[in-house]
Order: C-alpha cells, then sequence, then structure tokens
C-alpha cells in the first residue's frame, strides 16, 4: 500500500516527461495518444469512493446475488491505507 501510494502521488503529477514515459513502456501505448487521453485523478489518500461500492452491494444484495449485506466497516478494511499513510507521514517528517 505504501508503494502503491508512492505510484499515485507521481500518477496525480500528470504528464510529466517521466509518467509519459512510465506509462508509454508498460502501455505500449504512442506517446501522443498519452497526451489526448484524460488523465483520471487518483485520491492521494487511498481512500476509495465509497458510494459507488455501496451502490454495487447494495444491488447485488437486492437481486440476490449476495446472501448478506454487510455494513460499510465490513465492506471496506482500511487499515492497509492508514498504515501507509502514517509511514508515509513519518518519512515526511523525518526528513
Amino acid at each position: 500500500m505504501v508503494a502503491y501510494l508512492q505510484g499515485v502521488k507521481q500518477y496525480n503529477e500528470g504528464k510529466t516527461e517521466r509518467n509519459l514515459g512510465i506509462i508509454g513502456n508498460y502501455t505500449h501505448l504512442d506517446r501522443d495518444l498519452l497526451n489526448q487521453s484524460c488523465w483520471w485523478p487518483i485520491a492521494a489518500d487511498g481512500n476509495p469512493s465509497r458510494q459507488p461500492v455501496r451502490e454495487y452491494t447494495d444491488w447485488m444484495y437486492a437481486n440476490k446475488i449476495i446472501s448478506q449485506n454487510v455494513n460499510d466497516d465490513q465492506l471496506f478494511d482500511m487499515s492497509y491505507v492508514t498504515y501507509a499513510n502514517g509511514v508515509l507521514q513519518n518519512a515526511t517528517n523525518n526528513r
């Protein structure tokens, strides 16, 4: 999760030369196409948007795809995000 959040920070810097190179390397997409594409921002703190997940879970329960509709505390384990943000905050404070 720490590495993921570091990657999100880098990605959220936008269409920098470094990011274009990294994404182009792994996607094999043309640099011009990457420059024209929309880069959707990702939550820098790692917290997911809960509403779409909640709506989907409610829909699955209503359509009998799942047999139990759990609450948000059961659905989202944010301990990894909390830990990773603490590690990154400590690293920033110790610089």
